[in-house]
């Protein structure tokens, strides 16, 4: 049901952006509840490497044609014309991909549209340059709902995949230290890698498996909430 809400927002921003534009709706644009949803929703900037997915676009589409379909989303900074340029960048790619591979970028990121993704996604993506992940609440949010996370070793994942590996995928290697370090060819490599071997297999034809991950990524929430917040701020910071 919550993804099929997702669904329904998702193709009203589709047929929405069509009649404005004035353009013809193809029925392989419309997102299908059947099919792996991946979601990534952040402030599009570049070192949490919104366009890391499409890195390879050839493999993307070798691995995940009619198997994947992604839902990106995050407002920019009006004067962040940066930002805004990996926008039009994901929606270009959308274009590109049209009929292949389902991309929508949707605007005006919200409470509300946070509610629809972080309960109707089957995958959270999270991409960032290591060890720039402040936290990652999106990815706790996301797991409380039964979304398996796909993130690199950073923030709460490095805790969170430790405590329950079946939650979950890790991009990549955790680097070592704390100076900003990525590999965008090798981080793309395991997101393609894990696809292709694990994750679109396991969803397709082995969802017992997938339910019981889901079921991990739920009891995650038994540790990652605000009574643990408070209790390590007292610990840490006010009693220090």
């Amino acid at each position: 049901k919550a993804k099929r809400e997702l669904m329904d927002y998702a193709n009203k921003h589709i047929t929405d952006l069509r009649s404005h534009e004035g353009s013809f709706i193809t029925p392989e644009e419309f997102f299908d509840e059947n099919i792996l949803t991946i979601a990534m929703a952040r402030r599009p900037v570049a070192y949490k490497r919104p366009l890391l997915m499409y890195h390879d676009i050839e493999k993307l589409l070798e691995i995940g044609e009619g198997k994947i379909q992604i839902l990106q989303c995050g407002k920019s900074h009006p004067h962040d014309i940066n930002s805004q340029n990996i926008v039009k960048e994901v929606m270009n790619i959308s274009q590109k991909l049209k009929g292949r591979i389902r991309v929508d970028y949707l605007e005006d990121y919200s409470p509300r549209l946070s509610r629809l993704l972080v309960a109707g996604a089957d995958m959270w993506l999270n991409t960032p340059m290591q060890p720039l992940e402040a936290s990652g609440t999106s990815g706790m949010k996301a797991a409380m709902n039964g979304v398996l996370n796909f993130s690199v070793p950073d923030g709460w994942w490095i805790e969170g995949y430790r405590m329950e590996p079946d939650a979950g995928f890790v991009i990549g290697a955790e680097i070592p230290g704390l100076e900003a370090s990525f590999d965008d060819a090798a981080d793309a490599d395991s997101i393609y890698t894990q696809l292709r071997d694990t994750i679109i297999p396991m969803y397709y034809s082995n969802k017992p498996e997938w339910i019981r991950r889901m079921k991990h990524a739920i009891a995650l929430g038994g540790y990652f909430n605000t009574h643990r917040c408070i209790r390590d701020y007292k610990k840490y910071a006010w009693d220090a």
